[in-house]
This record gives structure tokens, sequence and C-alpha cells, in this order.
């Protein structure tokens, strides 16, 4: 595999794994800036196959490329606004049980702030993770990427 694919493919894995436990412990800030970190990683893998491997982009179908799509919509909230794409809501209900849970979503695009006009992704966005219950599909995404990296990582010679 390409050293640039290794270091990135670890940096997603490191990163994921500081998200799976933000999200674990409920430690929002926490899951906040490692979201960003799985979601800028998590692009520039697939933005890097694009480039450097035609087998990886012929395995890239309709429905994955619309989650990748908003994906960058979401990393390019994250990256270049500073905005927050997904929150959670604490799940009380009546009659009160404890612990009380809190429930991770995407935000709607429509409340996560305005910036950027580029739409680029929003469509692959509002259709694949907005509204959606936190992760989602986004691990779905990781797991592409990563085996993209090792089965497409090292380009021609």
């Amino acid at each position: 595999m390409a050293r640039e694919a290794e270091r990135a493919r670890r940096g997603l894995e490191l990163a994921q794994a500081r998200l799976r436990e933000a999200v674990r412990d409920g430690v929002f800030e926490d899951w906040s800036i490692a979201l960003v970190e799985v979601l800028a990683w998590t692009r520039g893998i697939h933005e890097w196959l694009v480039l450097h491997s035609p087998a990886y982009m012929a395995s890239v179908d309709p429905a994955t490329n619309d989650l990748l799509e908003g994906i960058k919509w979401a990393r390019n909230r994250g990256v270049h606004q500073l905005a927050a794409t997904s929150d959670a809501t604490t799940g009380l209900s009546f009659p009160l049980t404890f612990p009380i849970a809190f429930a991770p979503r995407w935000l709607a695009s429509t409340a996560i702030t305005p910036g950027n006009p580029d739409k680029s992704g929003l469509a692959g966005y509002e259709a694949t993770l907005a509204g959606s219950s936190f992760p989602g599909r986004l691990y779905e995404a990781v797991e592409f990427v990563i085996r993209g990296a090792l089965l497409y990582g090292s380009p021609p010679a």
C-alpha cells in the first residue's frame, strides 16, 4: 500500500476509535471533534483513491457515492464553518427512567449554521445522513474507504 494511503487509513482508524469512545461516554464536545476528524479522513482517502485508482472508482455504486457526497458536505461544514453536524438530545420521557439516555442524531441541513453557499454534496447529506440517528451510515462509509485503501491503495506502476 502506498505510504500516503497507509498513513491516512491509520489516521481514520484512530479517529474512529476516538469517536466511538466519545459517543459511548456521551461527551458531545469530544465527539464533535472526533467526528470532524473521521469525516475529513474518510473524504480524504476517498478523494485520493479516486485520483489514483480507476478500479476503486469503479467500485463506488450510486448509493455509496451519495453517502460519500453527504460526508463531503458534512466535512465542509465542520472544517470550513466550524459547525456541528450532529447533536445529542436527552431522551426524556414519562415516566422517567434512569439513567437518562441521550439520542445522538445527524442534524437536518437547515439546522446547521449557514455559511459557505457551496451546495456540493448537500443532496447526498440530505438523502443519507440528515435527521438519522447517529452514527447512521457513517461507519459504512468508513469501512468502504478503508477496504478501498487496502485493495486499491497502491497506484499502478
